[in-house]
């Protein structure tokens, strides 16, 4: 897939020859298909060797990500993964193929949807999601999660302007940051006057941060934003009913949680049964095939928590500081050696945490 252009659908011969020379386009055969197609029967070799049925179709397969979006969502979700590291895909619905590819960056992955043409997929991946989340329940919080949601609770939206980002490792979204660093407001401090902040202060600076890229993202379709319409929770962190409802705060959508943790194996299955279904004279799309079942084999989901509007409105006009607040640390970081922290100005005297 790195080898095939997103607007084209059609292996690209600059990439092909950077990476191949003449030769490879020859190796790699025809062009890429879209998942559910048929592209012939099982070699001899596993049908003698194995006993497979000679009347087995191949049909292609897709990665883990792709695969979760095709078991988990449709055009309009976003998924969220609260693991290790934080991954956020976008089911983006599909347009034509005269429609504008959605903006790329440097910090996120722009790929084809494996089953709907001119759809795509967008993923943004950082490192220090739970680790980072883990990191302040354990500094601030007596390493206790019920602690923590106690003392994000006790804090208001907004944590009272007092904003921190927390890299435990260099991270990858923004680039090569690592740290902490405390705001108030957008100007740089030393640290919060009193420990209640930071729980609070980690939630909102990686939702802002999501929230921020998701607006760039689509900043080319407002018909885009407006159509996203579930907020699809997985991971670790999806238990945990404080983290839920500010993501469904922050991104403005109602937010889900999985009834099964298989997403990405499940979609893959799904895509073969999409081919089979095909095979056997059907027409249409993959949302086609799914609505003729009686029963949905796609993982289902139950809704955990509504946005409170107020609160996201107090979000929506932070999204702008935060920005700010994390420019002010690239450019830090970018200068800085370890441990330097002479740039790095205390507020009015304060006694900080």
């Amino acid at each position: 897939m790195n080898l095939m252009n997103v607007k084209t659908l059609k292996w690209d011969d600059i990439l092909l020859h950077v990476c191949g020379g003449p030769t490879l386009r020859s190796k790699l055969g025809p062009e890429p298909v879209l998942g559910g197609e048929v592209i012939g029967n099982v070699g001899t070799w596993w049908v003698k060797r194995w006993g497979f049925s000679a009347e087995c179709i191949v049909s292609p397969f897709t990665g883990d990500n792709p695969g979760t979006i095709v078991s988990l969502s449709s055009p309009g979700d976003v998924v969220l993964s609260l693991g290790t590291s934080t991954t956020l895909l976008i089911s983006l619905p599909p347009g034509n193929e005269n429609s504008d590819v959605p903006r790329r960056t440097t910090t996120s992955h722009l790929l084809s949807h494996p089953t709907t043409p001119h759809g795509y997929i967008s993923m943004l991946c950082y490192k220090n999601g739970a680790l980072a989340r883990e990191y302040v329940r354990d500094h601030y919080a007596d390493g206790q999660w019920s602690k923590f949601d106690q003392l994000v609770l006790s804090t208001p939206p907004g944590n009272d302007g007092y904003i921190g980002l927390y890299f435990t490792l260099h991270e990858i979204i923004p680039p090569n940051v690592v740290g902490d660093y405390f705001f108030k407001e957008t100007t740089p401090i030393l640290g919060f006057p009193d420990k209640k902040y930071h729980p609070r202060a980690i939630l909102e600076s990686q939702l802002l941060s999501i929230r921020s890229r998701v607006e760039s993202i689509l900043s080319h379709n407002e018909e885009a934003v407006k159509g996203l319409k579930r907020l699809l929770i997985t991971g670790g962190g999806s238990t945990n009913e404080v983290v839920r409802q500010m993501a469904s705060d922050i991104m403005g959508i109602d937010a889900y949680v999985a009834e099964s943790k298989e997403g990405g194996s499940v979609g893959g299955a799904l895509l073969g049964l999409f081919a089979w279904w095909k095979s056997q004279g059907n027409k249409g799309t993959f949302e086609d095939m799914k609505s003729g079942w009686k029963k949905d084999p796609s993982v289902g989901f139950i809704k955990v928590a509504r946005p409170h509007h107020e609160t996201s409105r107090i979000y929506g006009s932070l999204v702008e500081k935060y920005r700010k607040c994390e420019q002010i640390v690239i450019k830090y970081c970018e200068k800085a050696t370890e441990d330097d922290w002479h740039n790095w100005k205390e507020e009015d005297g304060e006694v900080l945490v």
